[in-house]
Formats: structure tokens, sequence, C-alpha cells
């Protein structure tokens, strides 16, 4: 996966992979490889933690361009380019965004929960701002006392509902495969899916595989 060319582990590109399909084009299954390393809570496969006692790359639930910090940056390890900060190990709404598509890719269910909550943090503190500081538990602009909200946030609700019911856009079809949790036995949408005229307010029920589709109340045959 390249890590072992450097000291440090650079995120972006690799579940920027996973969510794009791309992984799984070169080898069927690298996508899960990468994800498993990813994810992992215990130190082991990413060993250089930012936070000492959490998972290596998302150690307040929003995931890290890095860990740990570069070795190979022309600029100084300092300030705003210090590890914790603006691209070397802070933390990117819209990469959250793409994060967040990789783990539904894979199934890794509680760790898409765990962005949603720390963006939904940020809002009962009054801001929604990108990027993130100190490791994506601050914002940046924290010491000026400037309360905002940036564009680049609403990636990680958009990511959630279509992560959620696994919508491919065409212009021909839009292709719907949900990737609901086991545990959720029912779940509607109140929210439409918007494809060009259409407002589709989607619903599920049960768990486990798709057994019969409706289009207003109506099965839809295959």
């Amino acid at each position: 996966l390249g890590q072992a060319a450097h000291n440090y582990f650079e995120a972006v590109v690799n579940h920027d992979a996973v969510a794009l399909g791309v992984a799984d084009r070169v080898a069927p299954g690298l996508g899960a490889k990468i994800m498993a390393m990813m994810t992992d809570a215990t130190g082991t496969l990413i060993p250089q933690t930012a936070v000492p006692g959490q998972p290596a790359l998302y150690p307040h639930g929003r995931v890290l361009t890095a860990s740990a910090t570069y070795d190979d940056m022309e600029l100084p390890n300092a300030g705003l380019f210090q590890f914790g900060q603006w691209t070397n190990g802070g933390n990117w709404a819209t990469c959250d965004g793409r994060w967040m598509g990789a783990l539904y890719a894979t199934k890794h269910f509680p760790v898409v929960k765990l962005a949603m909550e720390g963006l939904m943090r940020q809002v009962g503190n009054g801001f929604m701002s990108s990027p993130l500081a100190n490791f994506g538990a601050a914002p940046l602009n924290a010491g000026n006392n400037v309360m905002g909200v940036t564009v680049d946030d609403f990636a990680i609700p958009a990511a959630l509902i279509t992560g959620l019911w696994g919508l491919e856009y065409s212009a021909a079809a839009l292709t719907i495969a949900p990737n609901v949790p086991k545990n959720l036995t029912s779940l509607a949408s109140a929210l439409p899916v918007v494809w060009g005229r259409c407002r589709l307010y989607l619903s599920a029920a049960g768990n486990g595989a798709v057994t019969q589709v409706a289009l207003n109340g109506t099965a839809v045959a295959g």
C-alpha cells in the first residue's frame, strides 16, 4: 500500500481508491484490505497514533490526511504545517465524505457513524468549519472566535445518505443498492433522493438481501 516507503500512512489516496472503486478494479479484494488497515483501532497495523489509545487515522471520529507526520515536506513541520494541522494530519470534510463512501463499500458501518457524530458535535457548538485542526478535534479558526458554515461539511450528510442507500447516478439510470446495517429492520428517508425531475422517498423493511422492490406501492418486477 506504499506506507513502507515512508514513516507515515497516506490516508486520502487510499480511501479515495476504495470509494471510487479503483482498488478492486486493480485487484479484487484490495479495497477490503486497505480499509481493514485504515479502520484498525488497536494501532497494530498503523502504529503511529496521533492521540494515544485512539485509532491512528480517526482519533476524534473524523479521518486525518495521514498518520504519522509527513517526513518529506519542503516546509518546516511547524505552525500551520505541524502534525495535526492543515494537510499534515488535520481533517478536511470533503475527505470525510469519500472516507464514508469507502467505509460503506466495505461494510464498516460503526466508523461511518463516528464521522457523522463528529459533525453533529460541531453543530452543537455553533459551527460547521473545515478544515479542522488538532487532529480533527477543533476548528482551525478557533482562536479568532469565528462561527460560520463551510460548504465542505455538507459532504458528510450527503455521503451518509448516498452510501446508506447505495446510490449510483448516471444520465440513463439511478441504481439503488442499499447498505443498511443488519441491526436496522426499518428505515425511511424524510429527504428525497433527487434524480432529474424525480423525487424519490426511499424506505426499507427487514434485513439481508433485497427480496422485493415497490414503486409507489406497486411491486416492480426483477
